[in-house]
């Protein structure tokens, strides 16, 4: 997504085989001591062409994070115990931002806020139904930037 000069891509990796609930205890915990356990995640990486500072990188994790459950909300999707979905068992946000110009704030009443907010859930609404689709996979990954 982009507006003047500012641009913000995200890339998400989604595995709905085990989707989870913020706050409820799963049906089938996983023991992630164990190192052949892979839960289920939605990773997202959101890249940015200025310098963001912390606080503005919590701010879009944040942004990506809400973008990543009203995808799932759209969806419909579900948890093994019939909750609403929230996420996979173990979901992840990084931030990459760029040089230049540092900003201080990403909230979703800016613009920063705007074109993460819509590159994140226009790449979650694509993985789903790409995780859904092939169920034998599994997975979906796309990368969303204009």
């Amino acid at each position: 997504a982009a507006e003047e000069d500012l641009h913000a891509s995200a890339i998400v990796a989604a595995d709905c085989s085990m989707m989870a609930s913020t706050g409820t205890r799963p049906v089938n915990p996983i023991d992630t001591h164990e190192e052949h356990v892979y839960p289920t995640a939605f990773n997202i990486i959101l890249v940015t062409n200025y310098h963001f500072t912390q606080e503005a990188m919590l701010e879009a994790i944040s942004i990506a994070t809400e973008a990543k459950s009203r995808a799932i909300h759209e969806f419909g999707l579900r948890t093994p115990s019939g909750e609403p979905a929230t996420g996979g068992m173990a979901d992840c946000v990084a931030v990459v931002s760029g040089h230049d110009r540092r900003y201080k704030r990403c909230c979703k009443g800016d613009t920063w806020g705007m074109l993460i907010g819509r590159a994140s859930l226009e790449c979650m609404r694509r993985a789903l139904i790409d995780s859904i689709a092939i169920p034998s996979r599994g997975a979906g990954a796309h990368r969303a930037s204009k």
